[in-house]
């Protein structure tokens, strides 16, 4: 349940922002920045001076992907291999993945199972980043972003897979300089 873990999170951070700050989330990343900076609004605490979401739909657009979480073992561990992003080391390796698939399997189940409830738009820039060939998160599932915010939204195209991240690490870190200078 994502609801426990946002407000575990707003409470650990809430004496850190007494100083300008930026959020940044990849993946169910975005999704708990996104669902922090709704949790600080409604405390009355300061918003980031910009919020980057990478690689995740709009909240507002339902999962267009098939869930996971349920999957067995097997099918989690082959949905993971046509990610991309883990080594084949960890992923053939059965001691390793006996660690990891019930933490797998707990990051999907946050997303799949997140309810999205309407409410105002947060009053902090947003920028969206997304891949050309990301076929979890296609670039058009970021447009509805807009509806999140009272401020323009930046959308930026890059390229790679749904772990672009690493591919455009400078773009990325030129971009969130950018934020913090402004």
């Amino acid at each position: 349940d994502l609801r426990p873990l946002v407000t575990q999170l707003t409470s650990e951070i809430i004496p850190l922002l007494d100083k300008p700050f930026i959020f940044i989330g990849h993946s169910l990343g975005a999704l708990v920045a996104f669902e922090v900076c709704r949790e600080l609004r409604k405390h009355g605490q300061p918003l980031p001076l910009q919020l980057f979401i990478a690689a995740f739909r709009s909240p507002c657009m339902a999962n267009p992907n098939p869930e996971l979480h349920n999957l067995s073992d097997q099918q989690l561990i082959q949905r993971i291999r046509e990610y991309g992003g883990t080594p084949e080391a960890i992923l053939s390796s059965p001691e390793l993945m006996a660690l990891f698939i019930p933490i797998i399997r707990a990051d999907f189940k946050l997303f799949e199972t997140y309810q999205y409830t309407e409410d105002e738009p947060l009053d902090c820039p947003i920028a969206t980043f997304s891949a050309s060939d990301d076929s979890i998160v296609k670039p058009e599932y970021m447009s509805n972003w807009q509806k999140q915010s009272t401020q323009p939204v930046q959308q930026k195209l890059l390229s790679g897979g749904h772990f672009f991240l690493d591919k455009n690490k400078q773009t990325v870190i030129n971009q969130l300089m950018k934020a913090l200078k402004n």
